[in-house]
């Protein structure tokens, strides 16, 4: 199977190949052999970017022969900022989600909600208190008490 790309495409393909490697293996203190797969198709997206004209962007590593996005070109691209965006994204959502689910726990005291919309509603009157004091305040208010 072949696919064609433009040289422009294939500056973009391997931006997401980028954004790819960065969720993959970004937090990872070890390989993980369930990402082998992936990691090879990754490969080969470099490979080719390299081998068409992308010399100042992906560096070669003759002595593994492999290839990886330089750092510089790296966080100059629209993928970092999409990662960034991302990241501070998910951290606040994530944030505020488990405490809301902390608080309804205690709030229902070992009580189900009737239904879905019983447990939506109830969430979403807890959680707003965390979206606004985060917008207003940031984690300025946030600290660890010890009981």
């Amino acid at each position: 199977m072949e696919i064609s790309f433009s040289k422009q495409q294939l500056k973009k393909l391997v931006e997401i190949a980028a954004i790819a490697e960065w969720v993959l293996t970004a937090l990872d203190e070890e390989d993980d052999p369930r990402k082998d797969e992936y990691m090879k198709v990754l490969q080969k997206i470099y490979r080719s970017g390299y081998q068409n004209g992308m010399k100042e962007e992906i560096e070669h590593l003759e002595d593994v022969d492999e290839f990886f996005p330089t750092t510089d070109w790296e966080e100059g691209t629209e993928a970092r900022t999409f990662i960034e965006e991302f990241e501070e994204k998910s951290f606040w959502t994530e944030l505020i989600n488990r405490l809301t689910e902390r608080d309804l726990k205690i709030k229902l005291q070992g009580k189900e909600p009737k239904n879905f919309d019983e447990y939506y509603e109830k969430f979403e009157a807890l959680s707003e208190k965390y979206v606004e004091e985060f917008k207003n305040n940031d984690l300025e208010n946030i600290s660890i008490i010890k009981k």
